[in-house]
């Protein structure tokens, strides 16, 4: 399976492509807060609009398997 991540031109939404529809993603600031826990749920949209601009740290997980794991920034 391949994933992949990238913020939408709004810059308040994220698309995950190659997600099944029941992951968890996890997305943290670099010191290591989570900021965002949510769950794909069939989607492959997430609003990050609540996210201050900065980089940032994304997990997205299946069942506690570590499927992607890679670094955005927010704009």
């Amino acid at each position: 399976m391949s994933i992949k991540v990238y913020t939408i031109i709004n810059r308040n939404e994220m698309n995950i492509t190659g997600v099944k529809g029941n992951e968890n993603i996890v997305i943290t600031d670099l010191s290591g807060r989570r900021v965002l826990n949510v769950s794909t749920s069939g989607k492959n949209k997430i609003d990050i609009a609540t996210l201050t601009p900065g980089m940032y740290l994304i997990r997205v997980m299946d069942n506690g398997e570590l499927l992607y794991s890679g670094k955005f920034i927010k704009e």
